[in-house]
């Protein structure tokens, strides 16, 4: 085909090309209300578990070590994860984000409108489950969470730019609509 011809080609779908291209763009803007936008704190915590209980007689603990360290990084991450102890750590917009690193390290990410809200939650956080860890067993027997860096980082702000994301909306309807009208016009139908 020659240029006179995809030219051609291109006016006679112009319309369809415009209206496909203006739909990509609006899908694409109305996504990124829905996007999370905000502050971020990550943080890496160690799992403390319970004490050894005496070393007067033998214990199969090295033995059984990373099998029980793996259990309680489990049950730690499930009692975080839980929409329960979630209401009661964030409210509104906030969200807590967890993830199991390796036996007895966890990440967590926190995210809040403002960075004040964010330090808040990440603290709060921290503070309820060794709390509620002492209320489910003993005070020997229970987890807590230490973090692995003692200074804190502050908060990063996360931001999806909308016009960025609108634009690629409009490309990509763009590219759709282009391709449906060569398939339509190569196989003439």
């Amino acid at each position: 085909m020659e240029l006179k011809e995809y030219i051609k080609v291109f006016k006679k779908y112009f319309a369809f090309i415009l209206l496909v291209s203006a739909t990509g763009a609006l899908i694409a803007y109305i996504q990124t209300k829905s996007l999370p936008s905000g502050y971020s704190l990550t943080q890496t915590f160690y799992l403390a578990g319970p004490a050894s209980l005496s070393s007067d007689y033998f214990t199969y603990e090295g033995f059984y070590a990373q099998e029980k360290a793996r259990n309680f990084t489990d049950s730690a991450v499930a009692i975080l994860d839980s929409d329960d102890f979630k209401s009661d750590v964030g409210e509104g917009s906030q969200n807590l984000t967890v993830r199991k690193m390796a036996p007895q390290v966890i990440r967590l990410t926190a995210s809040a409108p403002n960075a004040e809200s964010t330090q808040k939650l990440m603290t709060k956080t921290i503070n309820i489950f060794n709390e509620k860890s002492i209320t489910f067993a003993d005070s020997k027997f229970s987890l807590s969470l230490k973090p692995i860096s003692q200074k804190t980082t502050q908060p990063a702000l996360s931001k999806i730019n909308k016009k960025i994301v609108t634009i690629f909306g409009l490309l990509l309807g763009f590219a759709f609509a282009t391709f449906v009208v060569s398939l339509k016009t190569y196989f003439k139908l």
